[in-house]
């Protein structure tokens, strides 16, 4: 009872009579989006024995942009 007499002179509760109902649907288009993204946790991953060890110096520079990347030079 307190909160229909809060919301009582307030004059735009219909427009809030809504909001959880499309928090419901916006939960629900998040979740089936972006759940195969999240799927595997990194512990899950993390615990997974590797096949090979991984190039460290091809996982370094994945994470460079190209336009901050240069190239070795060779020492000779």
């Amino acid at each position: 009872m307190f909160g229909y007499f809060g919301v009582k002179k307030f004059h735009f509760t219909p427009l809030i009579i809504p909001l959880p109902i499309l928090s419901l649907l916006f939960t629900y288009v998040c979740s089936k989006k972006f759940y195969r993204s999240f799927g595997n946790t990194a512990l899950e991953v993390a615990c997974h024995e590797l096949k090979e060890t991984p190039n460290m110096e091809q996982v370094f520079r994945s994470y460079i942009p190209p336009s901050l990347s240069y190239e070795k030079a060779d020492d000779e």
